[in-house]
């Protein structure tokens, strides 16, 4: 898990990258947009804007000013993912898809109730959550992209320095196929992280798209089960009456109901 400062993340990352210490907290419902604060509950996601860097115009010539750059995800929730139970961080995340990363409530809530249900039915504790939110982008290049993924691979493309920081992506791009390459995230991200870096300053003609950063690009995630997560909400956005259902092949279907302050109920 990384730690809970996301400066600390940057400043070792971005030296010398003209990028300082925090990220804004500007709030926005849209990546790339600067409007008024989109909240879930009581989570506001962030979005990407332009910052006040100069550009020349030129993708390979900027480079961001991560106090302006404001990228998708609340940063307290970033610094804590990836969190110890995957299963809950990404059922917390299914419950709204266009965040960034889960909120820490609705994570503690999930963890609290998946524990009290595997203690009750340890054979459930054998169906995970295999294929949902995996941890690696594919990028693309094809034509006069070309020189951009070089410059990326080859560390002079900055535009993405604040995004890898903020991310934690700790490895550098791995090349496959001569024409695209893969980005490991060692976190649970939603797809607005994936738009983040398809908005990257010369990006627009790259395909990017997630996958399994071991089996990336070619071999697809096989689901050995899965968790649904059914919830109801009360008005302030956070959770109450929660449904979960494992499935699996050797286990058939179970299901369980957790109401607030009882322990978890079979009903199936």
């Amino acid at each position: 898990m990384r730690g809970l400062c996301l400066t600390c993340l940057l400043a070792p990352a971005l030296a010398g990258s003209g990028c300082n210490d925090k990220l804004a907290a500007t709030d926005s419902a849209t990546a790339g947009s600067t409007g008024p604060g989109a909240t879930t509950g009581t989570t506001t996601e962030h979005a990407v804007t332009t910052g006040d860097a100069t550009s020349t115009g030129d993708p390979l010539d900027d480079i961001p000013d991560c106090m302006t750059l404001v990228l998708p995800g609340d940063p307290a929730d970033l610094a804590l993912t990836p969190r110890p139970d995957r299963d809950a961080e990404v059922l917390a995340l299914t419950l709204d898809p266009a965040l960034a990363v889960a909120p820490q409530a609705h994570y503690e809530v999930i963890a609290g109730d998946l524990a009290a249900i595997r203690a009750l039915a340890p054979a459930l504790a054998e169906i995970h959550e295999d294929c949902r939110y995996p941890d690696g982008l594919a990028m693309w290049f094809r034509g006069e992209t070309q020189q951009l993924m070089f410059a990326a691979i080859n560390g002079v493309y900055r535009g993405w320095d604040c995004h890898n920081a903020a991310y934690g992506a700790p490895y550098g791009p791995r090349l496959f196929d001569g024409v695209a390459f893969k980005l490991y995230l060692d976190g649970v991200y939603g797809d607005g992280v994936r738009d983040a870096y398809a908005a990257l300053p010369g990006f627009e003609e790259v395909e990017v798209y997630r996958c399994r950063y071991d089996d990336c690009p070619g071999v697809q995630c096989e689901a050995s089960g899965s968790i649904t997560l059914t919830p109801t909400f009360d008005g302030s956005g956070a959770l109450e009456v929660r449904e979960y259902r494992f499935e699996s092949p050797d286990l058939g279907v179970t299901i369980y109901r957790v109401s607030p302050g009882q322990p978890p109920e079979l009903i199936q």
